[in-house]
Formats: C-alpha cells, sequence, structure tokens
C-alpha cells in the first residue's frame, strides 16, 4: 500500500469535486435542452 500525504489527497478530492461540478452542469444543460425539445414536441403534436 502506498504512501499518501494529506495535500495528495486534498489535490486528488479538490480535482474531483470540480470534474464533478462540471459534470453537473452538463447534465443540467442537456436537461434543460430536453425539456426545450418535449416542450416543442408537445407544441407540435398539439
Amino acid at each position: 500500500m502506498p504512501e499518501f500525504r494529506n495535500e495528495d489527497i486534498n489535490e486528488h478530492l479538490l480535482q474531483f469535486v470540480q470534474k464533478g461540478k462540471v459534470l453537473q452542469e452538463k447534465l443540467k444543460e442537456l436537461m434543460r435542452k430536453k425539456s426545450v425539445f418535449n416542450d416543442l414536441e408537445k407544441g407540435c403534436w398539439i
């Protein structure tokens, strides 16, 4: 088992959290586009 320094772990966690935030933003953006698309689709069928 390799020895981990606290700084390394913190840095790793920070990067992980930042990636998570970026992914969350992308997901929100996709959901917005999806809901707009669904509204358009419903609008076309009415």
